[in-house]
């Protein structure tokens, strides 16, 4: 009803190419306009992900089984994403848990992270970079959702008459304006029913909605919302816990290097620091700078995703198309 109403479809058949019949008919011209989005806890998540602190373990596949051949990292980082139907890609958020009073992003945990690049409401192609937060528990919020989609509207639809409640055409009947909607499912660490108790809440949505920004939350794991957005995130997952081993693993082997080169030092009488001492016992740990390198890979020069990364490989426009057209009304 809501995309009927809003002008995202009509209310008449439509017969796709392979034979199927949709009960809607899509409108094409608002598809980027149609958002989906999803969390996940990544890449630094346990097998199940129940909410709170994180307590990883990385194992090395080619070390013995006697002693450690593992690490553990308690870093909590979640990452939104979300995708239009047009299809493509809108730019991911990254939050970070932090136990510091005052939570902030580190310069080192952004550099690995890559650019989006799209059309959205800007009428050519730009390169926007993802968004990044600090939580103590590195999970959404409330508060961090409303800026989280107000800065997603002001990046990708920056001239405000492009977004309102009514659909308006131009002379030759193309739309150049009307509402951008956000589907999601709500629960514990997102939006969940209490908020929209709050006034804040109400203040809020209220006023996007006067704007033509709609969101649309719905029941947890609503297979309307998840189920595209699921269909991305299964085979994006498995490759990046893939990628998780083959990180570690470099890791592991810069480790080793530098022990070496620290034995030796000593084995021929030279004075060692402290410091080096220290590094001879620290267990190889991996941190949020990774989680770039994991989901990204190592960016090109333009700063966008490596061709065979997790996330390039992934979330694509056919993978995209493919997965709303299996998972549509």
């Amino acid at each position: 009803e809501v995309l009927i109403k809003y002008g995202f479809a009509r209310n008449e058949p439509e017969h796709l190419d392979d034979g199927t019949i949709r009960p809607i008919t899509i409108v094409k011209e608002m598809c980027v306009r149609s958002n989906h989005m999803d969390e996940t806890h990544h890449p630094l998540d346990n097998e199940h992900d129940k909410g709170g602190p994180r307590a990883t373990t990385y194992c090395h596949p080619l070390l013995g089984r006697s002693g450690s051949r593992s690490t553990r990292s308690y870093h909590h980082v979640t990452a939104v994403c979300s995708v239009n139907l047009s299809p493509g890609v809108n730019p991911p958020m990254f939050i970070f848990s932090s136990k510091a009073k005052n939570p902030q992003v580190k310069s080192s945990w952004v550099e690995t992270l890559a650019d989006t690049r799209g059309i959205w409401g800007h009428g050519k192609c730009v390169q926007l970079p993802p968004f990044v937060a600090a939580r103590p528990e590195g999970s959404m919020d409330n508060a961090l959702f409303m800026d989280y989609i107000d800065a997603m509207q002001d990046a990708c639809w920056p001239d405000p008459d492009t977004v309102s409640l009514e659909i308006k055409r131009d002379e030759h009947g193309r739309i150049t304006s009307g509402p951008v909607l956000w589907t999601l499912d709500f629960g514990q660490g997102r939006v969940s029913a209490n908020t929209f108790e709050t006034p804040e809440w109400d203040r809020w949505a209220r006023d996007k909605y006067n704007k033509g920004i709609l969101i649309m939350p719905l029941l947890p794991n609503s297979t309307a919302v998840t189920a595209l957005m699921d269909y991305l995130f299964g085979p994006y997952k498995g490759a990046c816990r893939d990628r998780s081993q083959v990180i570690f693993a470099d890791h592991v082997l810069a480790n080793c290097e530098k022990v070496n080169a620290i034995k030796e030092k000593m084995s021929r009488g030279e004075e060692v620091t402290n410091e080096e001492k220290r590094a001879i016992k620290q267990a190889v740990k991996m941190d949020p700078s990774d989680v770039g390198r994991i989901v990204f890979g190592e960016l090109t020069e333009d700063r966008l995703p490596h061709p065979e990364s997790p996330y390039a490989i992934h979330f694509t426009k056919d993978k995209i198309a493919h997965g709303a057209k299996e998972n549509s009304p």
